[in-house]
This record gives structure tokens, sequence and C-alpha cells, in this order.
């Protein structure tokens, strides 16, 4: 069944219409809720939340439009509102250090191990970094980068204008690129 008959039918109260559009689109949003929060139960909670403000809110969407960047919408928000009351960030990020450190601990010895460990180093450098953007800058990045959204989409997505999601996008990427080489320049001068 095509997009616009399910959005038709969840419109007059079909459930299960509602539950296809989700399972068809959530996929994409959950990664971008759970890229804002990092944590796999907040992201979850904050999933659903989104799906039911979406399934109260079907008989104002507008036909026509696609589903996908107005179920996003709603969960991105819901994101920024669930950071603003819970202070996740603080949390993720002590519950990342602690899993950087454990996963230090159990690294195989040796040249492969050496190796991964680069690798691993080098990646999560690049996730602290992101972690230090503001939520804006990460989510205009993750739905540029993991997302494949071209930036008129991610304006009407988060309802900003096109001029500030590209300067977002460029002082973003100078901002981390700085940072990693920083970094990375410190790591490999020990």
């Amino acid at each position: 069944m095509s997009e616009a008959a399910l959005i038709e039918k969840a419109r007059a109260g079909d459930r299960d219409s509602f539950s296809q559009l989700v399972e068809r689109n959530g996929r994409g949003v959950y990664g971008a809720i759970y890229h804002l929060l990092r944590n796999p139960e907040d992201s979850q909670d904050v999933f659903q939340e989104a799906c039911l403000k979406a399934f109260g809110a079907i008989t104002r969407f507008k036909s026509g439009l696609p589903f996908y960047p107005w179920l996003l919408r709603i969960g991105v928000n819901s994101a920024y509102s669930r950071l603003e009351r819970g202070n996740v960030e603080r949390r993720v990020r002590k519950e990342a250090a602690q899993a950087i450190r454990e996963e230090g601990r159990h690294q195989a010895h040796g040249e492969e191990g050496l190796q991964a460990l680069i690798g691993r180093e080098r990646k999560e450098a690049l996730v602290r970094a992101l972690g230090q953007l503001p939520e804006r800058a990460r989510a205009i990045l993750y739905l540029r980068y993991f997302e494949d959204m071209r930036v008129k989409d991610i304006a009407q997505t988060l309802d900003l204008n096109e001029g500030l999601v590209s300067v977002t996008i460029f002082r973003a990427k100078e901002y981390l690129r700085n940072l990693l080489e920083h970094r990375l320049g410190d790591e490999e001068s020990r």
C-alpha cells in the first residue's frame, strides 16, 4: 500500500496503518534520537513518546507531504525536550567514559590488537568530539551524514533556514577537524 494511502487511513483512525508508517520510517527517526541522546533506553522512550505524539496529531498532518520528515521533526523535538529535562548528557558521558575504560582493559595485545586499538581510539575521539557540539549542530550533522539528507530537507525538518543549516555544517566540520587534529596530535606525541 502506498504511503499516501496509509496516511489517509491513519488519519481516519486506523492504528494498523499508522503502525506500518512507523515501521517504514522509524529506523531513521530512532537513529536521530539515539544520536542526540546516546543512550538506548532514553532513546527508545523518546521514540515511543514521539510515535504517540504523532498518532495524536495525525489528523493535522498535511496530505501530500512525506511522512518521514514530519515524524523526524517530532522525534528530534522530543529528544531536545528530554535533554533539557533530564540532563542526560552528563550521565551519557560518564557511562561512555566508563565503557571506554572497560574496553581498554580487554584489548588484545600484538600488532593486530594495536591496529584495532588505534582505529578504536580514533573513532572514540570522533564520538567524544561530536559530543562536544551543541545539540542542534549534532542533529544537523547526523541528518546530513548518517541519514544522507539534503540541506533543504534538513532545514524543512528542523524548521530552520537553509543558510543556517549550511553554516552550521561548515562550522561544525571545522570545529571537529581542529579538535581532532589537536587530540590525535597530542595522543601521537605521547
